[in-house]
């Protein structure tokens, strides 16, 4: 349909929905089995071939304006989805499409694809949604050992 409306709606201001709080919040088995099929019929019919360029379109748009300004630019790569199936293989796809891409327009890019940081922590609230403090420090310590600050 064409349609992307992102900035229409601020999730944020909707909802005072809290990571811990929402971590005891269980899913039903058909609730889960509904969204990811709902997912499945939205790939089929072409959401995410049109998500996957107009992410690409917007990554280049910033790459050549921050080159323009002379602004350094690091790309963040999606994080794991350990709660979903399809979003934690559609967060594998895009990494491996920007691991690609970034290498061939040379921009500097870092994957986030992880579970369990070296200490075998999980970086993931139990709800296997919301990154938790270990998931932060981890990616804190990534983009730090990235910048080589």
């Amino acid at each position: 349909m064409n349609l992307f409306y992102p900035e229409k709606f601020d999730l944020l201001l909707q909802t005072l929905n809290n990571a811990q709080r929402s971590n005891n919040n269980k899913e039903s088995m058909a609730y889960h089995l509904l969204r990811e099929t709902n997912y499945i019929l939205g790939s089929l019919i072409g959401n995410k071939r049109f998500a996957m360029k107009t992410l690409e379109k917007s990554v280049l748009k910033i790459h050549e304006f921050t080159q323009k300004k002379n602004i350094k630019f690091l790309l963040l790569g999606p994080v794991s989805r350990p709660f979903s199936k399809f979003e934690d293989r559609l967060s594998q796809e895009i990494n491996v499409k920007f691991e690609k891409i970034t290498k061939e327009k040379s921009i500097n890019y870092l994957s986030l694809i992880k579970k369990f940081n070296d200490d075998n922590k999980s970086l993931f609230f139990d709800n296997g949604i919301h990154v938790n403090q270990s998931g932060h420090d981890e990616i804190a310590r990534m983009i730090h050992i990235k910048l080589d600050i």
